[in-house]
């Protein structure tokens, strides 16, 4: 990315990439209608691999339908022991979404007020704001940003989802005068038939995040595919691999609960992922893992000093 593209601007500590997806040129939808991307979402849409594939064509195909979209996020929550949600950011002037994830930390860095996410996810406000005012009538931060890419308007809106929370998308213009009462309407309407997609790809995601933390990336996939018949299995020819957590009673002792916490589970769930190891057991005591021994990972005299240091 080039250093001028808004997308670099948040903190890849608590938004790391997802992916970042741009779409060829002779791609992009050059025509739709309202009730044609209400169509594509209801049918479509739904054949295509991903949610962020999804959105980005969802953001060309508004544009190709005539609203003047400068930048279109849609976020949403997830259940996933590392990330509370993602957000997908489409931008008209980079020509890419990108998708960032949004670790559990971020409920504790940011307030509520000054928050347009908390205030449309959690409180289920919409929100409406012209951006071509003086700076010190903008009251989120991310309104300056918006500004200085040229934006006129924002509009934030929550989408209901069948787990009972919202998701969140927004849209912003560049054009002079923002968006009309029209469009607003329209952006609303279609929004809402969003959700339905959003639902879709959602579920299987947080299926595929709860199997993969405790069962194994590699076990996981299998039992949503449908491997679960008791008493099938497979075998394998794998390293085992335990050990105990050198000087964790010491520091336990000087520590709080929380810290011990949190370094023990850094430290072990860095050294599984260095070492192509996956956990099968793990405590603030000690570490179980396995790791298939195939041709293509290193040999058990070159592994085990990873794992073991």
């Amino acid at each position: 990315m080039s250093p001028d593209d808004p997308t670099v601007s948040l903190d890849p500590r608590y938004f790391p990439t997802g992916a970042v997806l741009e779409r060829p040129v002779t791609q992009r939808p050059k025509h739709d209608t309202v009730d044609g991307i209400i169509e594509w979402l209801a049918g479509p849409a739904q054949h295509i691999p991903s949610l962020g594939d999804e959105f980005d064509e969802f953001a060309w195909r508004m544009l190709a339908a005539g609203f003047p979209l400068l930048r279109a996020t849609l976020q949403l929550r997830t259940l996933h022991p590392q990330y509370l949600g993602a957000n997908f950011v489409w931008w008209r002037t980079t020509g890419r979404t990108v998708l960032t994830f949004v670790t559990h930390e971020v409920q504790d860095l940011f307030g509520h007020e000054d928050n347009p996410v908390r205030r449309v996810l959690v409180g289920g406000e919409t929100l409406r704001r012209r951006v071509d005012i003086a700076d010190h009538e903008l009251d989120f931060p991310i309104l300056h940003d918006l500004k200085a890419e040229g934006a006129t308007d924002y509009f934030a809106l929550p989408i209901k989802s069948s787990f009972g929370t919202n998701y969140m998308a927004t849209y912003v213009t560049d054009r002079p005068g923002g968006f009309t009462a029209t469009e607003i309407s329209d952006l609303t309407r279609i929004s809402h038939r969003l959700g339905l997609l959003a639902d879709l790809r959602n579920h299987r995601r947080i299926a595929s995040n709860i199997l993969a933390a405790y069962l194994g990336s590699k076990t996981g996939p299998k039992v949503l595919a449908g491997q679960i018949r008791r008493g099938t299995g497979e075998e394998i020819t794998a390293i085992l691999w335990s050990s105990d957590l050198r000087g964790f009673t010491e520091r336990s002792d000087r520590l709080e609960g929380v810290q011990v916490i949190t370094m023990s589970t850094r430290c072990s769930t860095h050294r599984l992922r260095q070492s192509s190891v996956t956990a099968a057991k793990f405590s603030n005591l000690w570490v179980m893992g396995y790791c298939p021994f195939f041709q293509s990972i290193l040999p058990i005299k070159r592994l085990l000093p990873r794992v073991a240091r």
